[in-house]
Formats: structure tokens, C-alpha cells, sequence
């Protein structure tokens, strides 16, 4: 996420506002690593697998400021989302949106894109699930015709004010932001059952939801070796597993 909030800061029109949150961005940096260290090793845990030792490590260290954590998930006061966000109108954000969707789409992999664009020629409504700040995303859903289910941020008067509405979409949040977004029908069916129903991930946070989907209907683009892991054990496809596009390097 941390590329996103770059382009987003650089984007922004006024000059003055782009400075300081670029200050403010590089100031977030450290502590973006350990949220995204202690993250990942709650993540393994919390399905069952192993995690590194110097992820563990981190997570030690990080426990000492089990304080700041909880204040962090339970009120997000920290998130570093939160900090570039506030005080950014609306109208600003949707500007500097442009740039992250234009990021965004030069690094993605066009198997992935095409996946896409063939479910919405089929006349599948299509979702993009991110743990990212909505503001950031808001014309890449244009760009991709799609829905955006990400972390809602308040405004209040035209202007951000850096608090979040509801739980981070993240995690389990994320799979509960998408059982939400199901139909009725969907919703009263087994996972196994969800016809129709396509989910694609690309790291652990994506564990939960990718459940939700029928095993061979869940994809998984270029996993870590624990998200590959789960994927052979749950029968997902892993036929985007190497796929390659203009934000990879060729060997």
C-alpha cells in the first residue's frame, strides 16, 4: 500500500498540502514495516501456519507496544492511511486518485487484467476487495468497471478527517466487507456451493475471503510460499502463479 500512498501524496494540487504529506508520509514509513511484520505473523497464526523467525522477532518486539496496537485496530487513531487522508478534500482526493489508478495499472499483470475483463464480458459484476483508503482507489474502479469495497474514511464538510468508518478491510474485515456485498441467494449457500462466486488474492491478508469461494473458483496470483501452501491444500488454481506483467522484472 505504501506505493499507492505515494502516487496519492505526489497527485494531490495543492503544492503546500503535497509537501507536508510527504513529509508526513516518509515520518509513517518505519512504522507501516511494523504493522505489516506484526500483521502478517497474527496472520499466520491465525491460520495455522509458520512464519519466519524474524517475522516472530518482529512480533516480539512489537508486543511491547501491545498499547499502541490495540489503539491502532480498535480506534484507528495511527493507521498510517488515516494521517495522509486527513485534511484532504474530497475533490483533492479524487484528483490525486487518478494517479494511483494510473500506478496501479502499469504494474499490473495483463492475465490478471484480461481474467477480469472476461468475467465483466460475461456479465459478472466484478469487485475489487483492498485494504487500501476508498479515497485512494476511487477512479480505479472507474478505470476497471468495478465495484470498490476498500477501508471507509469519514468527511465531513468536503474534507477527510482521517477516522474510519467501520473496520479496516483487512483480514477477516475484508471477508466480512465481501459476505455483505453477496446477494441474498449467495449469502444462504456454503462456500461450496456459491456458483458463480470468483475470488483472486495474492497474499495471506486474502486467506479468509478466498474461502468464502468455491476451492477450484479461488485464484491466486504469484503467492508467497505459505499463500502457495494453502492454495495446494484447498485446491485453488494456481495458474497465475508466475504470471508476469510490465511491473516485474524478466529473468
Amino acid at each position: 500500500m505504501a506505493h499507492c500512498g505515494w502516487w496519492f501524496v505526489c497527485a494531490l494540487p495543492d503544492q503546500r498540502q503535497r509537501l507536508s504529506k510527504a513529509l508526513q508520509f516518509f515520518l509513517c514509513l518505519p512504522f507501516v514495516g511494523l504493522i505489516a511484520a506484526y500483521d502478517e505473523g497474527r496472520a499466520a497464526a491465525c491460520l495455522g501456519i509458520h512464519a519466519p523467525y524474524g517475522v516472530y522477532r518482529a512480533c516480539v518486539v512489537f508486543y511491547m507496544f501491545r498499547q499502541i496496537h490495540t489503539h491502532i485496530h480498535k480506534h484507528t487513531h495511527i493507521r498510517p492511511g488515516r494521517v495522509l487522508i486527513r485534511g484532504v478534500s474530497v475533490a483533492d482526493a479524487q484528483v490525486a486518485s487518478v494517479a494511483v489508478a494510473a500506478g496501479i495499472l502499469r504494474h499490473a499483470y495483463p492475465q490478471v487484467i484480461q481474467h477480469l475483463r472476461t468475467h465483466q464480458q460475461g456479465g459478472h459484476q466484478t469487485v475489487l476487495l483492498s485494504g487500501n483508503i476508498h479515497p485512494m482507489l476511487f477512479a480505479l474502479g472507474g478505470q476497471l468497471k468495478s465495484a470498490i469495497i476498500a477501508t471507509t474514511m469519514e468527511a465531513s464538510r468536503g474534507v477527510y478527517t482521517g477516522n474510519i468508518v467501520g473496520e479496516v478491510c483487512v483480514l477477516e474485515g475484508k471477508r466480512r466487507k465481501m459476505l455483505n456485498a453477496l446477494n441474498p441467494v449467495q449469502l444462504s449457500r456454503t462456500a461450496a456451493d456459491r456458483s458463480g462466486l470468483v475470488g483472486v488474492g495474492n497474499s495471506v491478508y486474502d486467506v479468509p475471503f478466498l474461502s468464502e469461494v468455491p476451492p477450484k473458483s479461488a485464484w491466486v496470483v504469484r503467492p508467497s510460499m505459505r499463500l502457495r501452501r494453502i492454495s495446494d491444500q484447498r485446491g485453488w488454481d494456481a495458474s497465475f502463479a508466475s504470471v508476469r506483467g510490465s511491473g516485474t522484472k524478466s529473468q
